[in-house]
C-alpha cells in the first residue's frame, strides 16, 4: 500500500508494521474469507465484481450477502471492512462503502434481527368457530366454577359471536368503574317478541351507545334473533341473568361479579385461555375475545355469504352496515335462518 506513496523506506517499513499490527491475526484470517464470497456473488450474478467497488458493486454485494447467504448487520458489517482493506492494501480509498444508503440498509437489517424474534413468537388469534364453540361449552360443563360463573361467560361468549360485537361494547374496561356512554347496561337490552311471517320470534335488542365506527352520540341498535341453537344468545343471557348473585340494576353494566365488581374484558379473555388451553397449547395461536368476531366472519364465509354481508354483520370498515340495520326483519332473520342451517351441518 506505502509503495503508491512518495515516502522513505524505513517510513514505509515503520507505517507498514503499525498498520499490519492494527488488526488481529484473527481479524486478518476472518477478512481472507470475504474474497470467497466476492467470488461466489460474481459467479451467481454474472458481473464482475473486481475492485475497485463503486457503489453498484457495493449494493450488489451486500444484496448477496443478505438473499444468499442470510448474513447477520454485524456479518455484512465486517465484511465490508474487509473489502475495504482489500482496497487500502492496494492503494485505494473507497468511499462508496460507506456511503449513506449503505449504513441505511445495514441500520434496516439490524432493526429487522432485532425484530424477528418478537415476529416469531407472537401469537395470532385464532377464529372461534361453531367447532370451539362446542369445545369451549364442553370444558364449560366440566368446569368446577359456580354456574352463574358458567353462563356469565357463555352468555357473554355467545353475545359477541351472534352479534359481531367487540368485547368492550358487552363487558366493562375497568373492575370498579365503567364509562356509561359506551358500556353495555342493563338499560341497554330488551328481550321482545316480534311476529314475523305470521310467526312469533324471540329477539334480543341490544344498544350500543357510541360503536367504534359511529360518530359520537350516534348509536346503533343490534336486533338479535333466538336460533334455536345451543350456541343461542337469547337463550344463554336469560339464563345467566335469572341466576346471577347480584341484583342487576338498569344503569350497572350487564355482566359483573359476585362482588359486584365488572366483569371485564380482561377477566374474560384470562377465563377464556383457561378453557381453551388443550387447543392452544404448543401453538403460536391464541383465543380470545376478538376470536368471536373473526370466528362469525368465518364462518359467513364459508356458507357463502357476500363480503358486503359479512361486513354487516360485524360492522368492519364499511357503512354497509347501516343499510342492513334497515333491512327489513323479515331479510334479516332469512339470512339468520340461512348462516345456522349451513353451519350446523358441521
Amino acid at each position: 500500500m506505502f509503495e503508491n506513496w512518495n515516502l522513505d523506506d524505513d517510513m514505509k517499513l515503520i507505517l507498514s508494521d503499525r498498520a499490519n499490527k492494527g488488526l488481529s491475526i484473527n481479524t486478518w484470517k476472518q477478512y481472507k474469507c470475504v474474497f470467497n464470497h466476492i467470488k461466489k456473488c460474481e459467479e451467481l450474478l454474472g458481473k464482475s465484481m473486481q475492485l475497485p467497488f463503486d457503489l453498484e458493486k457495493t449494493l450488489n454485494f451486500i444484496g448477496y450477502l443478505l438473499k444468499d447467504r442470510n448474513c447477520s448487520s454485524k456479518t455484512i458489517d465486517s465484511y465490508l471492512s474487509a473489502v475495504r482493506m482489500a482496497h487500502l492494501t492496494q492503494g485505494i480509498d473507497c468511499p462508496h462503502l460507506r456511503k449513506p444508503i449503505v449504513d441505511l440498509i445495514i441500520k434496516g437489517q439490524a432493526h429487522h434481527e432485532s425484530l424477528k424474534p418478537i415476529i416469531e413468537r407472537k401469537t395470532s388469534r385464532l377464529p372461534v368457530t361453531i367447532p370451539i364453540l362446542k369445545f369451549i361449552k364442553h370444558k364449560l360443563k366440566k368446569a368446577t366454577w359456580p354456574l352463574w360463573r358458567k353462563y356469565r361467560l357463555w352468555s357473554a361468549a355467545c353475545l359477541l359471536w351472534n352479534g359481531g360485537m367487540r368485547v368492550h361494547e358487552g363487558l366493562a374496561r375497568e373492575k370498579n368503574s365503567f364509562d356509561p356512554t359506551s358500556t353495555l347496561c342493563m338499560e341497554d337490552i330488551d328481550f321482545v317478541k316480534t311476529n314475523i311471517k305470521g310467526k312469533s320470534e324471540d329477539l334480543l335488542k341490544v344498544r350500543l351507545k357510541c360503536p367504534k365506527e359511529s360518530s359520537i352520540g350516534n348509536g346503533v341498535v343490534l336486533e338479535i334473533f333466538s336460533n334455536g341453537t345451543f350456541f343461542c344468545p337469547v337463550n344463554a343471557l336469560k339464563k345467566y341473568l335469572k341466576i346471577s348473585p347480584i341484583k342487576l340494576e338498569s344503569d350497572k353494566p350487564v355482566f359483573r361479579t359476585e362482588s359486584g365488581a365488572n366483569f371485564t374484558g380482561r377477566e374474560f379473555n384470562k377465563e377464556l385461555a383457561i378453557l381453551t388451553n388443550d387447543i392452544t397449547e404448543g401453538t403460536k395461536g391464541v383465543i380470545r375475545s376478538h376470536s368471536f368476531r373473526s370466528g362469525l366472519a368465518t364462518e359467513m364465509g364459508l356458507a357463502g355469504f357476500s363480503d358486503e354481508q359479512i361486513m354487516a354483520a360485524g360492522r368492519w370498515s364499511s357503512t354497509a352496515f347501516r343499510a342492513y340495520c334497515k333491512l327489513p326483519r323479515s331479510k334479516r332473520l332469512t339470512e339468520q335462518h340461512k348462516l345456522i342451517k349451513k353451519i350446523m351441518k358441521k
